[in-house]
């Protein structure tokens, strides 16, 4: 967890969130959207009374992965087609 609260209490924190009870095998597929050390990270905005979690947009989160996935799929689909 990293960043600011100002004089005014307005929240500007990165924060990254891990299950409590370790890692499970659910937990290591979202390993394209971890970051280096494991956690799920987010920002922490708002202020102090009223804090508000910004949960990263999903395509930012998966970045290529959606991508790569599709293309992996197109590819075995041709190489079936070649092969019937």
């Amino acid at each position: 967890m990293a960043g600011t609260t100002s004089l005014e209490g307005r929240l500007n924190y990165d924060v990254g969130i891990k299950p409590k009870g370790g890692v499970t095998a659910q937990w290591k597929k979202l390993k394209p959207v971890l970051d280096r050390d494991g956690f799920l990270p987010f920002r922490l905005q708002g202020d102090v009374t009223h804090p508000s979690p910004k949960l990263p947009k999903m395509e930012d989160l998966l970045g290529g992965a959606v991508d790569d996935i599709l293309k992996g799929g197109l590819e075995d689909l041709l190489k079936k087609k070649k092969k019937g």
